[in-house]
């Protein structure tokens, strides 16, 4: 493999603004995890971030947080140590080799990370060259989390609550004086199916069901967008930004419709609309046009797949969490096409671009084993083609995001 699989997980302030961001990486696909090699795995991700790709591409100007073996801690790679986290893997016995050479990565500047941690006889040596401690705290009850907060505490340690899966749960680990926060809770919707949409996400809705309908043409589509100065000023600036790829000056929407299409032009105005959602958190937006970018790079590799459809159901596909409605809900409100609403609400599992939607999803949470492997290989698609359209995703999302 050229290219390695790699996963990149956002690391939040309390303020939910992206600090940093955890790169993982998976093995060889075809080998089984007993005969997982950390050091092959580490090695490709240090390789890859800071020498084929710049770290700057991956993770912009954030931290980047890497797990380093045992190996890579004794005998650390020359890095530099200005954007680099080293994070101690919870099952590396501490021993005088390990606790020296420790001390000798802390003098050269590198901050240290000890990764779902707990307190124990042994592992408490490695304490006194932590900068930060992240604790799991989906595998903790509260009176576990707190114990640990507890006894843990200092004024020179950060504390990252990784794992959280609700809003609940970061609001629990706010209160309990966490630093950083990780997990997917941002992805999913804070209020429950049936209640009222505030008035802001109802005009959202209203926008985009005219924008998104079946039967919306260049003059209907022109006329929504013209309803909005806003939207259209920040339409023309995106259509004349590098990341829309344009090279021409368009100074009005319908020339911008006439240069880069119906679909193309639809899109960004829902990227836009989306963005404007300005009480969450610009991550939401971030992860949604990775998603689209993604799935239009993938669903070029596939016969019979319409790349526009495949961007679209991407950048939708967090609307839950954008506007805290259920999906099923939402699709109910939008006269979208059935191959978009089967990939947004799943109900078609078949669908490609459900197979390319799930394939983004699994890589977010680097959960290997749900990439749908053997349909992406049936379809024609390698595990370089995935690699490759994910960073390039990445790169695109970061890039839209500046404007």
């Amino acid at each position: 493999m050229t290219n390695p699989l790699f996963a990149r997980q956002a690391i939040f302030n309390k303020d939910l603004q992206v600090c940093a961001y955890e790169l993982l990486f998976r093995g060889d696909p075809a080998a089984d995890t007993s005969e997982f090699d950390g050091d092959k795995a580490s090695s490709h991700v240090l390789l890859y971030a800071f020498g084929e790709r710049r770290i700057e591409d991956i993770t912009g100007n954030k931290d980047a947080y890497i797990n380093f073996t045992r190996n890579l801690l004794v005998c650390p790679p020359p890095l530099p140590a200005s954007q680099l986290v080293i994070e101690v893997l919870e099952d590396i016995k501490p021993d005088p080799t390990l606790l020296k050479s420790l001390g000798e990565l802390k003098k050269q500047g590198y901050r240290i990370a000890l990764d779902d941690f707990l307190l124990t006889e042994h592992s408490k040596q490695l304490l006194p060259f932590a900068d930060i401690i992240k604790i799991d705290v989906l595998s903790l009850s509260d009176t576990e989390i707190r114990e640990h907060m507890a006894a843990l505490k200092s004024p020179k340690i950060k504390f990252i609550a990784e794992k959280i899966e609700t809003h609940q749960m970061f609001k629990l680990c706010c209160e309990l004086g966490f630093d950083y926060f990780q997990g997917y809770f941002l992805a999913k919707p804070q209020e429950v199916a049936g209640k009222k949409a505030k008035q802001g996400t109802q005009s959202i809705l209203q926008l985009l069901a005219k924008i998104t309908a079946n039967d919306s043409d260049f003059k209907g589509v022109a006329h929504v967008l013209a309803s909005d100065p806003e939207l259209n000023f920040r339409l023309l600036k995106m259509v004349n930004s590098p990341a829309f790829g344009s090279g021409k000056k368009v100074e009005s929407l319908s020339q911008a419709i006439a240069l880069a299409g119906l679909d193309r032009i639809r899109n960004w105005a829902i990227f836009l609309l989306l963005a404007s959602n300005s009480h969450k958190p610009a991550e939401l937006c971030i992860i949604s046009s990775t998603r689209a970018k993604f799935c239009e790079l993938l669903g070029q590799k596939i016969k019979r797949c319409d790349t526009n459809t495949a961007f679209t159901v991407g950048l939708l596909s967090m609307l839950d969490a954008h506007l805290d409605i259920a999906m099923n809900t939402i699709v109910g409100q939008l006269n979208l096409s059935a191959d978009i609403n089967d990939a947004l609400t799943g109900a078609n599992t078949s669908n490609t671009y459900t197979l390319l939607l799930d394939t983004c999803k699994a890589l977010e949470k680097s959960a290997w084993k749900a990439i749908p492997l053997s349909a992406l290989t049936k379809a024609g698609i390698t595990e370089d083609d995935i690699s490759e359209a994910y960073t390039e995703a990445l790169c695109f999302a970061q890039d839209t995001s500046a404007i």
